[in-house]
């Protein structure tokens, strides 16, 4: 069999029924294809299962050896009765409307040409200084050193998208040139490592336009370059205002030029189709967020326990006009200490099935985290870039792209952090932080074994989100979430731990305030000597 399940965090609950006088048996198709049988449906025999998105089920008659086939996808009815008998011998249920992505004809535009300082040339007595240069047009650029006397001398090619090193100094310029025509300087003025951006070059090259799309390009060359990689803009609400009118006028809606779609992407309103989208639906909690089938942990939660800061997720989409249903989302950053906002557009990447891939949302349609984690995705080249362990980013730095601050983090496991514990400093210090609406994210113990899933319910080396931390006289009590929303501790004061039987004050109280819940959606408190034999990592933005 070819046909086999797709990893899908994202369950379900379905009851198969036999209406027919046959027998079938049903059987599981695994990640590898191979068939594992599950149950026997005499006539008239029904079973519950919970399955998964993309998991696929064949059912086979006993008396005539004829196939049925099921998998649920996003448009399944949770708790439907699925009639065996009456499926298709092939996968019609999952089959989706969604269309497929064809990248559209690309206008190309001519970099700007630009003239030299008549005095530019390099000066002696500057430190030595290593810097990088990196080319983010779309065209070939030649690079040229400019001597003492004002000569070029060419150094290299690099090509668009690459980046060149040089040994240099302080004060001795580069020029780089597009065919005969010079289209940016730049005068060497820092320390070693210093990454240069072309500041004077277009970091996009072509257009894309067709009947339904626009990328906005004329709009877009015009606008002051910012933050990383000159990804972002500086802020300009007259700029968003009018990009949102230009494409209410014209009736076309917005594609991103510089991290455009790619085959089986989607736009959100295709892959929700008749479902509102919406940035938020009632509200923004960190349940919103849960991770999809890449391994960008880090990403999650971080923005988990940002979400704990509800009007800080509102900023950064504070020049958003969702009404306008343009297909383009602006999200205000932070970079280096200033705000830079990022110009995105709604398509996301799925599976053949038609479900998301990456992050999602709780509730169908609600957009926020999907758009959050494509705005990292851009930053760090692609979504498969966001992977643990080949991402440029991580938890603190995702902080403080979206809080500000400085990013920070600590090995829980070293000398000076277990003699702050043994002293009883360690704890008021991440206490005096939480009041000062600093979010702090953390990570699992790596563990000795194979499992992915320990004893104690926690997923190795994984990421999870402090979301609360509470005193009660000597206990002290850390909320916790893992951001797959599911897969909890299971030790002392975990959901059914006898600890609330034993504390009830501290089980009313945590009750009334909606913060305590027997349900399995990630989140749980433990006990902070628990918390610090079980998690290695803090990571945190330090205001």
């Amino acid at each position: 069999m070819t046909t086999r399940s797709r990893p899908c965090a994202e369950s379900i609950t379905v009851t198969f029924y036999n209406a027919s006088q046959n027998t079938y048996k049903g059987y599981w198709v695994d990640y590898e294809g191979n068939e594992k049988h599950y149950y026997t449906l005499v006539p008239n025999a029904q079973q519950g299962s919970q399955t998964f998105l993309s998991h696929v089920w064949v059912f086979r008659c006993v008396e005539n050896n004829s196939v049925k086939m099921f998998a649920a996808s996003k448009k399944t009815i949770p708790g439907c009765v699925v009639n065996v008998s009456s499926l298709d011998s092939e996968l019609e249920t999952v089959k989706t409307n969604i269309p497929t992505y064809e990248m559209p004809k690309r206008v190309h535009t001519p970099l700007e040409y630009i003239t030299l300082p008549s005095d530019l040339k390099s000066r002696g007595g500057g430190d030595a200084a290593k810097v990088t240069f990196t080319n983010l047009s779309a065209d070939a650029l030649d690079v040229f050193w400019v001597d003492y006397s004002g000569g070029l001398s060419k150094y290299g090619t690099v090509r668009g998208g690459d980046s060149i090193s040089s040994q240099s100094y302080n004060y001795h310029p580069f020029v780089f040139k597009h065919g005969n025509g010079i289209v940016a300087y730049h005068i060497v003025n820092g320390d070693e490592h210093v990454k240069v951006g072309l500041q004077n070059v277009k970091p996009v090259g072509t257009a894309i336009e067709n009947s339904t799309e626009t990328s906005c390009h004329d709009f877009i060359s015009r606008a002051t370059r910012a933050g990383k990689d000159n990804l972002c803009f500086v802020e300009n609400t007259s700029l968003f205002a009018e990009l949102y009118h230009h494409l209410q006028q014209i009736g076309k809606r917005f594609i991103d030029e510089e991290f455009p779609p790619q085959k089986h992407w989607a736009r959100a309103t295709d892959i929700y189709e008749g479902t509102e989208c919406v940035l938020y639906k009632d509200g923004i909690v960190p349940g919103d967020v849960l991770q999809g089938q890449v391994g960008n942990c880090w990403l999650m939660q971080a923005i988990a326990g940002a979400a704990t800061q509800p009007d800080k997720i509102q900023e950064m989409f504070k020049y958003t006009i969702e009404s306008t249903k343009t297909g383009l989302y602006v999200v205000r950053l932070y970079y280096q200490n200033s705000t830079v906002c990022m110009l995105l557009d709604d398509y996301l990447p799925c599976d053949e099935y038609g479900t998301i891939r990456y992050a999602r949302m709780s509730e169908p349609g609600e957009l926020w985290v999907c758009i959050l984690e494509k705005a990292f995705a851009k930053l760090d080249g692609s979504y498969d870039s966001l992977e643990g362990a080949k991402t440029t980013c991580g938890p603190s730095i995702a902080l403080t792209y979206m809080l500000g601050g400085v990013p920070h983090n600590v090995d829980l496991r070293t000398q000076e952090q277990r003699q702050l514990i043994k002293e009883k400093r360690f704890w008021p210090l991440w206490e005096e932080k939480r009041r000062r609406n600093i979010v702090i994210v953390c990570t699992t113990m790596p563990n000795e074994g194979t499992d992915l899933v320990n004893e104690r319910g926690l997923v190795h080396y994984h990421g999870y989100s402090i979301l609360d931390l509470r005193h009660f006289g000597e206990l002290l009590l850390l909320q916790v979430r893992n951001t797959w929303g599911k897969s909890e501790w299971n030790g002392a004061w975990s959901d059914n731990s006898t600890e609330w039987q034993k504390y009830p004050m501290v089980r009313k109280q945590l009750e009334g305030e909606g913060l305590y819940e027997k349900k399995d959606d990630g989140i749980f408190w433990i006990e902070a000597k628990d918390f610090l034999d079980n998690f290695c990592v803090l990571w945190w933005n330090e205001l």
